[in-house]
């Protein structure tokens, strides 16, 4: 007959309630079981003269046992082979099973602690990536595209956003505390005038400071160029300006791995993108397209450098077609004003790890299809880095970098535009990235099939005119009639001022003070 382990009352108590806070509800509890002996082992903590779990909060109604064998799941020797290497010694059957009860227990003791603010799938994950971390894994396909991964920011970000106008008390927020915010994506909305500019300005400097510059951001300076002319910002910030069109964006979005499939899929993602960006094409100019991007590919596979760029495509385009069309128009002025880098020249290795204000207000082109291409990169990019670390001790998610937009409406009021930013808002999260929309009124959120609201953690509204109060009503949790109310306030709010949420309140702040 298979041998027990028989849990303590307190210890079955503290299985359930961590069954429950790691969304297990639904599976075995020997799941819950091997991950509390994992996260014990990883502790390196040795139990010989432990006395049990000395949880006092917790009284047990009765105890809970399991076969060794069903905990074991066919693991048995590779247990046992971890507790021998861990104390050093060779034990019997007895010996050994004592040691498993100890781990499990012990185990399901850490987990209550560290499962009290943070939970489910996002701590699972940080529990692996730390033993990721400890043992420094390096191994991967020698084939994988390589990234260069700089840390980011791994501690708590304070940011002091302003002062509450009741009291004059600083309003401070923890950017990456993972127990604190569901994610750190931010809305900032207000008129030509109100101080959004300088706001998100101010937010960077913190950021930047307060991350100990580790944490990047991405900025397009859509409109007037203000962004790009302030030398304090930049000298403060540390970041590198580019001017669009006086000097090519050093990014080449066909650089990809030299195998069949992977071109395959970088050229339907590069239609796809002038696809969303350019209505006026067509199905035959989307193949055309495609055709043209993997004749590209193949005349350049042999070179030292694989693969090709804008003219390349360009020039494929011209021999399927020679008369001028909506497609060759897109790509005439990539070309001739030289956006982007050529392939003889040198590219950035990663936008992830760079501050950088890309100026686009003179563009002599299309300014969309720049942000785009420059937004599906970082996207790309991202997406090939493993997830950020959050750390159990003080709940920060490391972070990376920051991406803003300006003239957020030119996504949101186009249904194909705004995958895009879906796109990015769904998923970079985990990566230790964030997106700040900054948009002129609540109404272009209600335009976009995708609700956004409900992503966006931190918003600030400065002085506007909505049309509607919904958007008021859903971001600030307010009834009705106080969202009427307060559409009127924002009305004639000053500038630097702003209604913003700290916790189940509405605050009316003064920002950056």
């Amino acid at each position: 007959m298979a041998k027990k382990l028989k849990l303590s009352p307190i210890a079955a108590t503290l299985m359930y309630r961590v069954r429950n806070r790691l969304r297990l509800e639904k599976r075995d509890n020997l799941w819950t079981l091997r991950i509390a002996l994992a996260r014990s082992l990883q502790s390196n903590t040795n139990l010989e003269s432990w006395k049990g779990v000395q949880t006092s909060d917790l009284e047990g109604d009765r105890p809970f046992e399991i076969e060794v064998p069903t905990l074991e799941q066919r693991d048995g020797l590779l247990f046992k082979a971890l507790l021998q290497q861990q104390y050093h010694s060779r034990f019997d059957d007895d010996a050994y099973e004592n040691l498993l009860l100890k781990h499990v227990e012990h185990g399901l003791e850490i987990l209550e602690k560290e499962t009290q603010k943070f939970t489910g799938y996002e701590y699972l994950v940080a529990i692996a990536k730390k033993g990721i971390k400890e043992i420094n894994l390096q191994a991967g396909p020698e084939d994988q595209e390589q990234i260069p991964i700089q840390s980011g920011y791994e501690d708590v970000i304070s940011i002091r956003i302003g002062v509450n106008k009741e009291n004059n008390e600083p309003h401070v927020i923890h950017f990456n505390r993972a127990d604190e915010h569901n994610n750190n994506y931010m809305g900032i909305v207000g008129r030509p005038g109100s101080g959004k500019t300088y706001f998100v300005k101010h937010f960077l400097t913190e950021l930047r400071k307060a991350s100990k510059f580790r944490t990047n951001f991405i900025i397009f300076d859509y409109a007037k160029g203000d962004i790009a002319d302030d030398q304090d910002f930049i000298q403060e910030t540390k970041a590198h300006l580019l001017k669009v069109g006086r000097e090519p964006i050093p990014v080449n979005i066909f650089k990809t791995r030299n195998s069949y499939q992977d071109k395959r899929f970088a050229a339907e993602r590069i239609v796809g993108i002038v696809k969303d960006v350019e209505a006026r094409i067509g199905r035959v100019q989307e193949n055309n397209l495609y055709e043209a991007i993997l004749s590209a590919y193949e005349r350049f596979m042999h070179r030292d450098v694989p693969w090709p760029d804008f003219n390349a495509v360009r020039e494929e385009l011209e021999d399927l077609n020679d008369r001028p069309d909506s497609l060759t128009s897109v790509f005439r002025p990539l070309t001739e004003h030289n956006l982007f880098a050529t392939r003889e020249m040198p590219v950035w290795d990663s936008l992830v790890n760079r501050t950088v204000i890309i100026d686009i207000h003179e563009s002599p082109a299309q300014k969309d299809l720049c942000v785009f291409f420059v937004l599906n990169e970082l996207y790309r990019q991202l997406m090939l880095m493993p997830d950020s670390n959050v750390d159990l001790n003080t709940l920060a998610r490391e972070m990376r970098t920051v991406v803003v937009i300006d003239e957020a409406h030119h996504f949101l009021k186009s249904k194909k535009r705004v995958a895009v930013l879906e796109n990015l808002i769904r998923e970079i999260r985990s990566k230790g990235a964030s997106v700040i929309l900054l948009s002129q009124s609540p109404d272009d959120y209600d335009k976009a099939d995708f609700n956004f609201l409900e992503m966006l953690e931190f918003v600030y509204v400065l002085g506007c005119n909505p049309s509607s109060h919904k958007f008021l009503q859903q971001m600030f949790g307010v009834s009705g009639e106080q969202a009427k109310r307060l559409m009127r306030e924002v009305t004639g709010l000053g500038q630097g001022e702003a209604f913003g949420k700290d916790g189940e309140r509405v605050l009316r702040m003064g920002l950056c003070k």
